[in-house]
């Protein structure tokens, strides 16, 4: 027999119905809802949006046969398409392939004033991926979480909608909030200290449906190590085994297409 307490996940649309399909809460998606609000952040800057763009624009032409050829003889990376609330691997790849991106000349590249504009934001853009791969630590207490929404709201308040505790992203906001131990630190994953005293989200406790996940075709691209590419589907096929061993092919069927 399988005990599940709560739910947690990172698609919204996704593990919404899932939650409400078994009867209980759901919380979590931080990373999702970080990728959202950095999205209407971005739209919310002149120039910058389209900036990005040429980036997508760029990855995809890359992607092409003979590019993508070219392309390999000169780094072990690939483009690869993207999720479309994935925004960090756009600007990261503009600037760290660069130089090989250049030497290949049926690509054309973005205009200084938009690549200018993408390394204004840059710094911006580098304390937010920090803030994204602390979210990502396994094990990571729901009051950190939390707290590292919190500290971000501080610094773009407009950013509310979707991390505010009580955004309507939220599956339950009252869960949420009292998903800690009285009297619990509420240190954000930037800082670790006591991490220990809060409440332990323990993955034993927790139901994945990572797999659920949909795969969109649009969106902007960037690189990837090819190497990486088995491991995560074979992670996805045992997911989406164990998820129709718990709810049945149907069942898993209906939440994928609803």
């Amino acid at each position: 027999m399988v005990l599940l307490n709560a739910l947690i996940g990172d698609n919204r649309s996704t593990n919404k119905a899932t939650a409400n399909l078994l009867g209980m809460n759901l919380f979590g998606w931080s990373c999702h809802k970080l990728n959202l609000a950095i999205g209407r952040l971005i739209e919310s800057q002149p120039g910058l949006a389209k900036a990005f763009d040429s980036v997508a624009n760029l990855a995809s032409k890359a992607n092409t046969l003979k590019s993508a050829a070219a392309l390999r003889e000169l780094t072990e990376l690939v483009a690869v398409c993207r999720n479309d609330t994935r925004w960090s691997s756009s600007y990261k790849m503009i600037f760290r392939d660069e130089m090989e991106l250049r030497q290949l000349p049926e690509l054309e590249m973005p205009r200084q004033s938009d690549l200018q504009l993408l390394r204004e934001f840059t710094p911006m853009f580098a304390k937010l991926d920090s803030d994204m791969i602390g979210l990502q630590k396994q094990g990571l207490p729901i009051a950190s979480a939390r707290g590292t929404l919190n500290e971000i709201l501080e610094d773009f308040p407009e950013l509310s909608h979707y991390l505010a505790q009580d955004a309507g992203i939220v599956h339950n906001p009252t869960f949420e909030t009292v998903g800690r131990t009285p009297g619990s630190p509420t240190k954000n994953c930037r800082s670790r200290k006591n991490r220990s005293e809060s409440f332990d989200a323990s993955y034993h406790s927790f139901c994945f449906v990572r797999t659920m996940t949909r795969r969109d075709g649009g969106g902007s691209q960037s690189l990837r190590p090819r190497r990486k590419r088995k491991k995560v589907a074979d992670r996805n096929v045992a997911a989406y085994k164990w998820a129709v061993s718990i709810l049945g092919e149907e069942k898993v069927k209906q939440i994928r297409q609803g």
